[in-house]
């Protein structure tokens, strides 16, 4: 019971982190991606026939999957990409736990995003929020840990 606790805790974190990418617009490649697909659907007219991309063909099929489910905008597809970015969360929640045999594998997933956040920050000059936060609430974890092994009560 305990452990499906850290996981909701978990999810719910990682949802309101990951929640103002939900208003994110398509990158250029996403943008392109998707309109060769709806071209796809409404012409039927197959990917790479009037675009020229590099892309493989299943981000294609992909973006077909999306568009029939979620609809023609960004928003669906911004959903689509929140759950998929979840799901990765409840993966890599049960890849350490049973790695390290511990609920509290979770917890090394924030200093693993502490250490990326920091990298990321300093070597590629990211400056974008969700970077900033995963680096802060990594940050958090470890003073916590440094804390209980300074000042154990």
């Amino acid at each position: 019971m305990r452990k499906e606790l850290y996981l909701w805790l978990c999810l719910f974190l990682s949802g309101f982190i990951l929640s103002p990418t939900l208003w994110f617009g398509f990158t250029m490649d996403q943008a392109l991606c998707h309109y060769a697909v709806w071209v796809w659907r409404e012409y039927h007219l197959p990917p790479y026939l009037g675009v020229w991309d590099l892309s493989f063909p299943g981000i294609f099929l992909l973006h077909r999957l999306v568009l029939e489910i979620f609809g023609e905008s960004i928003l669906g597809f911004r959903l689509f990409d929140f759950l998929v970015q979840l799901s990765l969360v409840v993966m890599l929640y049960y890849l350490a736990g049973r790695l390290f045999r511990s609920s509290w594998a979770g917890f090394f997933s924030g200093i693993a995003a502490f250490f990326t956040g920091i990298i990321s920050i300093l070597k590629n000059k990211e400056r974008s929020v969700l970077v900033f936060l995963s680096t802060l609430l990594g940050s958090l974890v470890l003073l916590w840990i440094f804390a209980e092994i300074a000042f154990p009560h």
